[in-house]
Formats: C-alpha cells, structure tokens, sequence
C-alpha cells in the first residue's frame, strides 16, 4: 500500500464529534496554533514574586461585595488569602498565653528555649510573641517555627546568637497558630503496619498521619474552612486580609440577659430552638448562670428566648450582673469534621 500524506486542519473544532471531524483536532491540551501548526505552551509564567509557606492542598477564588478577586490557599502549615498576587497569613490562633516571666532562655547561640507547661505544639508549629521588652526584645517580638523538646518545652531559631542568659521580661504573650499537618503522607510498613489484615502483605495499610487537607468554600462574601479531621473556622471579609479566621463556634456575639423567673436571653442573630450555647461576661452574670455551662434554648421567638440546663429544667435568674454579656462558645458547631460545603437550600450542611 502506498504512503499517503496525512494533512490536518488547523485549529480544535468541538462543534462536531471527533469522529465526524475527520482530519481534524477535536481536543487539545496547552497548545496553540501558529501558522497552522500545533504548538505547546511554551513553560509557566509565576503569578507574582511572592510566595507561601508549606505544601498547597487547597485553592477557592470567589468575589466580594466590594469586587475583591480573593483566592483561598490552604498549605499542610498555614491558610492565607491570595489578593493581587500577595498572600496573607490568617491561620487561626489554637490559643494565647501569658508566659512566666523572663521566658527566652539563651546560651550562646541561636537557639532559645522556652519553657510553657503542657504548650500543645508539634514541632513545626508557629508562635508569634508580643510584649517582650529589654534586651533582644525585638528579636523576639516576632513569629517563629518550634521545635519541641518536651510537653513543657521547645525551642526557637533566631536570627543571631543570644548571650546566655533569661530575656523577655514579665509580660510576653504567646500566640500559638493551630498545629500543623504533615506535607505528605507516611505509610507504616513492613509485619505489622496498619490494623490487622490492612493493606498489601508487607506494606501496611494506613499512615503515620493524614496529610494536611482543607475543604472551604465561601459564605456570601466570607470563607468557611476547615482542616481535614480538625475545627471549622471563619473568615469574615469585612476585617481585611490582615484579619486572621477564628473558630466558627466563637461567633456568638454579644447578648442581653433580663433578670426574671424564667430569664430571658436576647441575641444579636437568629438560633434554633435546642442550641447549645456557654456564655462568658466582662464583669458578673446574674445568679443562677455560670460561665462555662452549656445552656439551651427554649421557647425562642425572634430573637428572644429562654434557657434551660441539660436537664430540661427553665433557668430563673435573680440579683445583678455588670460588664458586657457574650456566647463565648455555639455547642452545636463540629468540633471534629472530614468535609465541609455551603448549602445554597439550608445554608450549612
């Protein structure tokens, strides 16, 4: 059989089948045409010079109200919200502290150990100090990664050397970020990885730890977002880019309590009949509320209702309260979930 020349039209045609677009493209994937001739793409251009810390598992791009074109960006060690080609830390805090006085202990060198008893880091987990004073005190006002020694203690990498010796003063704060995932998956191998009968003979079945996942999705013009196995967190746009996320149980807002048999409580925003609420104060609830119970709600009509124990039982309140009154924590919100998503029907699923 004689050779026939095999000429291809130019360009990708999907308005007809790839059978029916004989001696055509039907589809292609980061190629051009230049003078009739397919082409690749030649290479990658970086959106911009600026960079993320850790491994990205996670992108989300909507639109505020205001226009902003924000992308979500979830790394196995820190979440940041891309804007122009930045990007902004707003991991969330896991908790702040006041530490014991004159913390930064140095010997010499660059690193420094802190103590801080039962701190809940891993090593690799950031912490940004605030109120150090005297000597190095600007050395130390700053974020650093940890490296943990103990359950009490752990180190940090400065800049310089620090001269032996305790550095801080009496009033520097921790600000500890939630702890960070692993980058990549680790499997357990060999006679006994994994649960009995997982997995492949000699290889195992699971890993050390999961890898760091995020599932987010916007709320309107704010983010919902959460690590794989971890809290949901919330991310309101109206604070800026520089605002970091905190945990959506906390967004319960100021309210107002009437002393009375039964009490009634009026809040800022709508909930269920049922939901779980604690409240904290500036100052001193009224008799018959306690700070850190978990409290119900009944009989709520707008946004007035009553509460109840765990019990059932109607709490009646007497005496005088002070300072500002607050949901310091919504009961109902997962505190260990896989996957989250916004419901357009039900608004949370």
């Amino acid at each position: 059989m004689p050779l026939q020349k095999v000429l291809f039209k130019p360009g990708v045609n999907r308005e007809n089948t790839r059978y029916t677009n004989e001696g055509g493209w039907y589809e292609s994937d980061k190629v051009r045409f230049r003078q009739g001739t397919p082409e690749k793409i030649g290479g990658w251009t970086r959106l911009s010079s600026s960079t993320f810390r850790g491994v990205c598992r996670s992108l989300w791009n909507w639109v505020t109200l205001s226009a902003l074109n924000l992308i979500g960006v979830g790394t196995n060690l820190k979440f940041y919200i891309s804007r122009g080609g930045g990007y902004y830390d707003i991991t969330p805090i896991r908790v702040t502290r006041t530490l014991s006085a004159n913390p930064f202990v140095g010997n010499g060198t660059t690193t420094v150990t802190i103590t801080d008893a039962a701190h809940g880091c891993l090593t690799g987990d950031f912490v940004t100090y605030s109120g150090a004073t005297g000597t190095y005190a600007t050395t130390f006002n700053a974020e650093f990664q940890v490296t943990v020694i103990s359950v009490n203690t752990y180190t940090i990498t400065t800049g310089s050397s620090i001269t032996a010796g305790s550095y801080g003063g009496a009033a520097v704060v921790a600000a500890y970020q939630i702890n960070v995932g692993p980058a990549y998956a680790v499997p357990l191998v060999g006679w006994g990885g994994g649960s009995w009968g997982s997995g492949k003979w000699g290889i195992g079945g699971t890993s050390v730890s999961p890898i760091r996942l995020w599932s987010q999705n916007n709320l309107g013009e704010d983010l919902v977002f959460a690590p794989y196995l971890g809290q949901i967190y919330y991310w309101d746009a109206t604070g800026g880019v520089t605002t970091r996320g905190v945990l959506l149980s906390s967004l319960g807002g100021t309210v107002t309590l009437t002393i009375a048999t039964p009490c009634v409580i009026t809040l800022i925003s709508a909930l269920p009949s049922g939901s779980a609420i604690q409240l904290a104060t500036t100052g001193a609830l009224p008799t018959g509320l306690a700070i850190s119970t978990t409290y119900y709600l009944s009989n709520v009509s707008g946004l007035t209702a009553n509460l109840v124990d765990s019990a059932g039982t109607t709490i009646n309140t007497t005496g005088v309260q002070s300072g500002v009154q607050s949901i310091s924590v919504l009961g109902d919100v997962p505190s260990i979930q896989n996957f989250i998503f916004v419901s357009d029907a039900s608004v949370w699923l």
